[in-house]
C-alpha cells in the first residue's frame, strides 16, 4: 500500500483543510481530465488523487492493476451532485471485451493550492 503523499514541509496534504468550495464547471472539468488521462496514464491521473483516497484504494500497484484492466473509459455525463462533489455517469471498456456502467461520485476540493479528488464511491 502506498503511503499518502506528503508536501515539502512533511505534514500530510489532506490534513490541510480545502481552501474554498468550487464552482460545478470547475469540479466538473476537473473530474473530466482526470479520466482523460486514463487508462493510458495512470501515472498521470495518481496525483490528481488525495493521499487518503490513494491509501483506501489500496495503493497504487492496486490502481495500476484495476486500470490496466481497462481498455477505455468514457466519461458520458457529469452532474452537481452537492457543494462539494459531482456525480459522473461512466462507461468502462474492459480488456475482456465486457463493459461496465458506473455511476460514482467524486469529491473535488482545492487543497494547499492543489486541486484533488479527495473521495469517491460508486453511488
Amino acid at each position: 500500500m502506498a503511503a499518502p503523499t506528503q508536501r515539502d514541509n512533511d505534514v500530510p496534504r489532506d490534513a490541510v483543510p480545502a481552501a474554498r468550495s468550487l464552482a460545478f464547471t470547475d469540479m466538473r472539468a476537473f473530474v473530466e481530465s482526470y479520466y482523460a488521462l486514463l487508462p493510458s496514464a495512470p501515472e498521470q491521473a495518481w496525483p490528481m488523487l488525495a493521499g487518503s483516497l490513494q491509501a483506501k484504494g489500496g495503493g497504487f500497484s492496486e490502481y495500476l492493476q484495476w486500470w490496466g484492466s481497462v481498455a477505455s473509459v468514457t466519461v458520458r455525463s457529469v452532474q452537481p451532485r452537492d457543494a462539494t462533489s459531482v456525480s459522473a455517469d461512466l462507461e468502462y471498456s474492459r480488456r475482456d471485451g465486457t463493459t461496465q456502467d458506473e455511476i460514482r461520485w467524486l469529491e473535488v476540493h482545492d487543497v494547499d493550492g492543489q486541486r484533488l479528488i479527495t473521495d469517491s464511491a460508486v453511488s
